[in-house]
C-alpha cells in the first residue's frame, strides 16, 4: 500500500474569497460554498456543537466506545480535582462533604499549626501546578477557615505530589484544641500555549 492522507475542515464561517461552487472540482482554496451562511460568526451568543463524529483508522465503521460515568470521572480526575461535591462551583460557601479538616489538641497558642494530609481520589497525571485553598464559611480563595475563632487564615502548602498534599494553617488566636476546616481544588491539566 501507499501513503495517503485526508484533511477534514468543518467551515462555521468563510468569506467569499473562500467560497466556490457547491458539488464541483476548483483548483483554489475554498472552504464552503457561496450558498454558505455566515450567521454563526455574526450572531451573539450562536453555538456549534459536534456530536456522533469520530475518525477511523479501519476501513468499517466500528461502534462508539462509552465509557461509564465513573470510568469518564476517574480520567479527569487525573487532571483536575476539586473538594467540593461534583455540581459545586469551587470558591462557592459550602460547608457539605469533602472539606478537608485539621484538629490539633494542645495549649492555647497562636503559634499551633494544625494540619492535613489530603490523599486525591486518582493519582494526577503530574504534580499539580497549582493546590488553591477556598474557605468553606466565606468561599474566599487562598483561605481556610480556623472555626474556633470564626475567621479565615492563609494556609500553607507544606508538601505537594501525584497522589495528594499535605497543608496547614496558624490560627487566628490562641485556642486550645483549634479546628481548621478547607476547601481545595488540584490542578494538573496541560498548559495552553
Amino acid at each position: 500500500g501507499g501513503n495517503g492522507g485526508a484533511y477534514l475542515i468543518v467551515t462555521l464561517a468563510a468569506g467569499s474569497t473562500y467560497q466556490g461552487t457547491g458539488g464541483s472540482w476548483a483548483g483554489a482554496l475554498y472552504y464552503g460554498t457561496s450558498a454558505l451562511s455566515n450567521t454563526l460568526l455574526t450572531t451573539a451568543g450562536a453555538t456549534f456543537e459536534i456530536t456522533n463524529w469520530k475518525l477511523e483508522v479501519a476501513p468499517a465503521v466500528t461502534p462508539f466506545q462509552r465509557l461509564a460515568f465513573q470510568q469518564e470521572l476517574a480520567r479527569c480526575q487525573r487532571l483536575y480535582e476539586k473538594s467540593y461535591d461534583r455540581d459545586t462551583q469551587p470558591g462557592t460557601a459550602s460547608n457539605t462533604d469533602g472539606v478537608s479538616l485539621a484538629m490539633l489538641n494542645g495549649a492555647a497558642s497562636a503559634s499551633y499549626a494544625p494540619g492535613a494530609s489530603v490523599a486525591y481520589k486518582v493519582n494526577k497525571r503530574i504534580v499539580p501546578t497549582a493546590v488553591t485553598f477556598y474557605s468553606p464559611v466565606t468561599g474566599s480563595a487562598g483561605k481556610v477557615r480556623d472555626v474556633n475563632n470564626g475567621a479565615d487564615v492563609t494556609p500553607t502548602l507544606q508538601a505537594s505530589g501525584q497522589s495528594g498534599f499535605a497543608w496547614s494553617a496558624t490560627n487566628s488566636a490562641g485556642y486550645a484544641g483549634t479546628m481548621v476546616e478547607a476547601h481545595w481544588t488540584a490542578d494538573a491539566r496541560l498548559a495552553l500555549q
